[in-house]
Parts: C-alpha cells; sequence; structure tokens
C-alpha cells in the first residue's frame, strides 16, 4: 500500500512513505478504540440494567449520549485540526478518554456511569475526522474512494463489531471488564502515537465562537430528552413538548448565526454551494441511524426474547461485523470505478433485505438465520458509508474538506444519536402496556428500519 504525500508540512522536508504509513496506521488504532467503544455497552446493557435497575429506555443512554457528544466534538474537528499539532491532539484525546475508562470502572452508580461515558466521548470526538482529514491530505483524490474505504473500516466495522467482544467480556468477567479492555487498548495507542505521530497541515489560528456551541449542544441535547420523554407513548406531554421547543429553538438560532458569521463554528453554507455534500449527509446519516439502532436492538433481541447469552449474541453478531471491514475498502474501489450512486443503491437493497429477516424473525429464531440477517446489514453498511463520504467531499477543494467532514460527521452522530434513540423509543412504545421490550416492539422497530433503507434507495437513483 503507498500512500502519496499532496502537502509539504511545515518544517519539515518530505514524508517517507514509511512514515506515512505508521501516521495512518496509529490514526487507524486510535479511532478504532473511539469508535469501537460508542457500541460495547450493547451487549452489557442487560446486565447493566440489572446492576442500577434502569429500564432499556434509560439505559440506551449509554450508547446515545456517547453517539451526541462525539457529534458536538465532530462539528469541531476542522478548529481543532488547524489548531493543535496532531500528535498533541491525539494525546490529549486518549488521554481524556483512558480517564473516562476509568471512572467508568470505578461506577457504583448509573449517573456516574453516564458522565464517565460522556468524558470518554469528549476524549472520542475528534479521532475520526482526523483520520479522515489526514487521509484527504495524503492521497490524490483519483484515490480518495479507496482511502475512505480504509477510515470506513473504522467508522463501520468498529461500532458493529462492537458487541461481540462485549459480549464475550461481559460473560467472562463481568460489565467492568469492557472498560480495563479499553484502557489497557488507549494506553498502548497512546504510546504508539508518541513515537510515529507528525504534523499533518499547517497550523492556522482561527476563532472559535463558543455561543454557537451552547446553542448546539442545548439544541440537539433537548431535542433528545424530548425523544427519550416520549417513552411514555404520547407526545402531548408538557415536559415532551418543552423540550422539543428548547431544542428547535436553539437550533434555529444556531443556524442564523453561523450565517452571519464570518468563521462559523460550522460552516453550513457550504451545503448551499455543494449538493453533493447534501446527499452524502443525508445517505450516510439514514446509513449511521439503520446501524447504531441494529447495535442496540439486535442484542437485546438475541438475549431478551431469544434467549442467547452475551457470549452467543456476540458471536453472532461477528460475521457482519467481518462484513464491513472486508467490504469497506472494496465498496470505496467500487466508488472509485462505478461512482457513489450505484453503490449506495446496493448497499441500500442489502439494508432492506437485512432488516426484513429480522422483521419475519420470531423468537425460535435459529443461529443461521439470526447470522445472516446481520451479514447483509453489514453489507448494507459498508456499501453505504463509504460511497456516501466520498460523494460528499468530491468536489470540494482541499482547504474546505476539513470543514465539510466536521459537517458530515457531525450530521452523522447527530442523527445516529437521535434517530436510534426514536427506534428504540418506537420498539419500547409498540411494547406496551408491557415493560420491557416484546416481539411486536422489535417487529415494529425493524419494519421502520426496511422502510428507511427504501427511502435511501429512492434518494440514490434521485441523486
Amino acid at each position: 500500500m503507498s500512500f502519496r504525500p499532496r502537502i509539504r508540512l511545515k518544517g519539515v522536508d518530505t514524508m517517507t512513505e514509511k512514515q506515512d504509513r505508521r501516521i495512518i496506521l496509529t490514526l487507524m488504532l486510535a479511532g478504532f478504540i473511539g469508535s469501537l467503544s460508542q457500541n460495547m455497552l450493547s451487549s452489557a446493557l442487560p446486565a447493566i440494567m440489572q446492576t442500577f435497575d434502569v429500564s432499556a429506555a434509560i439505559g440506551q443512554w449509554l450508547t446515545t449520549s456517547y453517539i451526541l457528544v462525539m457529534g458536538i466534538i465532530t462539528a469541531v474537528s476542522a478548529f481543532l485540526f488547524y489548531r493543535f499539532h496532531t500528535r498533541l491532539l491525539v494525546q490529549v484525546s486518549l488521554g481524556l478518554f483512558s480517564l473516562g475508562c476509568i471512572l467508568a470502572l470505578l461506577a457504583q452508580s448509573f449517573p456516574m456511569l453516564l458522565a464517565a461515558r460522556i468524558l470518554q466521548a469528549v476524549g472520542a470526538g475528534p479521532l475520526i475526522p482526523l483520520l479522515q482529514i489526514v487521509v484527504l491530505h495524503l492521497y490524490p483524490p483519483e484515490r480518495q474512494g479507496f482511502a475512505l474505504g480504509l477510515t470506513g473500516i473504522i467508522v463501520g466495522f468498529a461500532p458493529a463489531v462492537g458487541p461481540t467482544l462485549s459480549g464475550l467480556l461481559v460473560d467472562a468477567f463481568g460489565w467492568r471488564s469492557i472498560f480495563v479492555f479499553l484502557l489497557v487498548i488507549s494506553g498502548v495507542v497512546l504510546l504508539l502515537g508518541q513515537l510515529s505521530l507528525r504534523s499533518i497541515g499547517e497550523r492556522v489560528l482561527q476563532p472559535l465562537d463558543l455561543f454557537s456551541i451552547v446553542l448546539y449542544t442545548v439544541g440537539f441535547s433537548a431535542v433528545m430528552l424530548g425523544v427519550t420523554f416520549l417513552r411514555s407513548g404520547s407526545f402531548l406531554q408538557a415536559d415532551v413538548l418543552l423540550s422539543f421547543a428548547v431544542g428547535i429553538g436553539a437550533l434555529w438560532l444556531f443556524v442564523r448565526r453561523q450565517n452571519r458569521l464570518e468563521t462559523p463554528f460550522l460552516r453550513l453554507r457550504l451545503l448551499a454551494q455543494y449538493r453533493t455534500l447534501v446527499y452524502g449527509c443525508i445517505l450516510l446519516g439514514a446509513a449511521y441511524v439503520l446501524n447504531m439502532a441494529g447495535t442496540i436492538l439486535v442484542p437485546l433481541f438475541n438475549q431478551t426474547l431469544c434467549g442467547y447469552s452475551a457470549t452467543a449474541s456476540g458471536l453472532l453478531l461477528l460475521p457482519g461485523s467481518l462484513v464491513i471491514a472486508v467490504f469497506s475498502p472494496i465498496s470505496g474501489k467500487l466508488t472509485d470505478r462505478f461512482g457513489a450512486k450505484r453503490v449506495c443503491i446496493g448497499g441500500m437493497l442489502a439494508n432492506a433485505v437485512g432488516n426484513l429477516m429480522f422483521f419475519f424473525a420470531g423468537t425460535d429464531a435459529g443461529a443461521a438465520l439470526i447470522l445472516l440477517s446481520y451479514a447483509f446489514r453489514g453489507l448494507g453498511m459498508a456499501m453505504v458509508m463509504t460511497p456516501s463520504t466520498s460523494l460528499a467531499v468530491q468536489e470540494i477543494r482541499l482547504s474546505e474538506k476539513p470543514h465539510a467532514m466536521a459537517i458530515l460527521n457531525s450530521f452523522r452522530q447527530m442523527s445516529g444519536s437521535l434517530f436510534s434513540t426514536v427506534l428504540v423509543i418506537l420498539a419500547t412504545v409498540a411494547s406496551l402496556p408491557s415493560s420491557a421490550i416484546n416481539l411486536f416492539g422489535m417487529h415494529a422497530a425493524f419494519l421502520a428500519m426496511a422502510g428507511l433503507s427504501v427511502l435511501g434507495i429512492v434518494i440514490s437513483i434521485l441523486m
């Protein structure tokens, strides 16, 4: 594998291909840890719910809050890339992530565990955007589909394989062992980064509008809170209406402020300039919703309804996770050759098939059916995430690509957090008056995901 530097680094003559490989490998490992962590509690959720006596609608906040906070942090990824040395940014990020692991390991209450997860997300937030920005700098335009396919291994495979690893750890050592595992691995990567990382791009001092960050955080957090309140099944409640009003109002003010600032928090005007960025955001967001909702609901389906252990459930998901790892680079090559549109259509079709198979599955679903259904979902993820990312940035000049990636990654995280929660709430509400998600609720959620996949096909055709 060869990497061709596309910029001359400030204070450095020329990077060798060997240095390029080390940088990419280190950033991939760092991004893998942060992305892996976001769904590692899926298989552990039943055990955590029992330990702290919380419902599934509350327990899933350990995953959705992580994604939400990562969305906020990724929104400032362009600022962080231009402002800080690459190695320093990785060191601080992994340091905060490690501290979050320690706090989670020691947590004696659900709020403390949730706070630890939020700190982990703050540390993990810059890592994936940093990896994507670096490969866009190191690869020429004609190979950027393949390059983004490498990052797709992290974005798609790591969250998908998280439930498998956590299932093995939970059954063998208990759910707290997850954080021991993450702490050890992050320490190893932190040391590797100290030895191999160099600065990519030139440092640029630009202001960061803190009020925009507040509006963005309040807006999405309030909307997420309103969605969580919907677990009772009623929209016309004071807490639901107030949360949505505050959230939508804050986001409206945020958008207006971005369009007026000379150096905005997010350069939303790029969405008006590049239609491909809009299509890429929509398709990637839809794919991430399907991915995140699946990694929450499928382990619950396997363990709660079908009676599989956490280990067995995790192993059933492993082939689908491996499909993502194998097909992410392949989908990048297919995108370079055939274009994003055709690949996205195939990916959404595979997603629809996988979700419909779960829709028709009962509590007596065999291992082969679950394995095959999840593998179709994994194929769909790989064939949508990479081409939609490539589509989003293909027309944008290099100096603006970090800002486009900030929009894309933030939208990906926020949509995944928000609408995966909506699907979990849908499963919960459809299960009423049962206090736990039943088969009817699960079928409702998977039917909704199949419908979203069909909508993705339509959007891809119209692209």
